[in-house]
């Protein structure tokens, strides 16, 4: 193949690929693949990543690091909340992310296959319901599906660090003990709101990407909710409109119903509604924090940022 291929046409038939699970099929059945990729590693599966994730490749990158980093740690005890700020302190900005090199990891890069096929399922979701409802993939211009998984993955990285911190809060909170030298719930639901600050506005300073990110939450809410709620054929009790965020659930609830598929009774379970201090604490605040006031919660709104090329002011 090498002496019959130019060693750019090969490198264009890896880049060509549509996934980083091919990638590293194929550079392992052919050591002639295997020398072109070995030379130029790093801009194929950059380009490869990009295949399959789309546009929002980096926010992808960020979430498959923020992921891999907190399910190493055990924040379980009380005390461990000193942990978790110092552990969320060290984990990447944006800014911070190396592509490259965290696509040197097969793990890291498992996860962002995962999280891509999941990203997709919502997309082609959406799609379906402001587009297109007969269509088998996306319809979104790439435009569009910037827009749109930009904003999902950096919700996705916001709550899988926060989310959890205050489930386990609101079970201390019938442990009188568990507060004896420790922060009361005051300081410590402050301490975390801080935190949760620094976060958004650290990822999220342009004005047409803070309405991308509460665009995404809106969808969630007023769209995704009452769909799953409708479609859950009565086996999770659940109010009419449930606010669900869990987007690995989400994503296999909509892939069962896309293929016809019965839902495994374990994800009609976990797919309940999140707490409502959850949603008050990470969803609402995130429009405070974002500083865009009352955010609207129907369609119009959702077109406007993700569908159309509206220039801001």
């Amino acid at each position: 193949m090498r002496d019959s291929l130019p060693l750019d046409v090969l490198d264009l038939i890896l880049c060509s690929l549509p996934d980083l699970y091919t990638l590293s099929s194929v550079i392992k059945v052919s050591k002639c693949l295997y020398g072109v990729f070995k030379d130029r590693a790093k801009t194929i599966r950059i380009a490869v990543a990009r295949n399959e994730v789309g546009p929002a490749l980096l926010q992808a990158v960020r979430l498959s690091i923020v992921q891999s980093r907190l399910e190493k740690e055990d924040f379980s005890d009380r005390g461990g909340f000193e942990d978790f700020c110092d552990i969320v302190d060290q984990l990447p900005s944006e800014a911070e992310v190396d592509v490259g090199r965290a696509l040197e990891d097969w793990d890291c890069a498992r996860c962002i296959s995962r999280n891509a096929s999941f990203t997709k399922n919502i997309e082609l979701f959406y799609s379906r319901i402001h587009q297109d409802p007969a269509t088998t993939c996306s319809a979104l211009s790439f435009a569009q599906s910037l827009r749109f998984t930009r904003a999902l993955y950096r919700f996705w990285t916001y709550w899988s660090i926060y989310s959890d911190r205050w489930d386990e809060e609101l079970n201390w909170m019938d442990d009188d003990d568990a507060y004896d030298d420790v922060l009361s719930w005051d300081e410590w639901a402050e301490r975390l709101r801080e935190l949760q600050r620094a976060f958004l506005l650290d990822t999220i300073s342009d004005k047409a990407e803070k309405q991308e990110f509460c665009a995404i939450i809106s969808f969630l809410r007023s769209e995704l909710g009452p769909w799953i709620s409708s479609n859950r054929n009565g086996t999770i009790h659940a109010p009419a409109y449930p606010e669900i965020y869990d987007i690995p659930l989400i994503a296999e609830f909509l892939a069962a119903h896309r293929l016809h598929e019965p839902v495994s009774p374990d994800i009609r379970l976990a797919i309940c509604l999140c707490s409502r201090t959850q949603s008050i604490e990470l969803a609402e605040g995130a429009y405070q924090v974002l500083d865009l006031g009352h955010v609207p919660h129907n369609l119009e709104f959702q077109r406007e940022v993700i569908l159309k090329d509206y220039q801001w002011g």
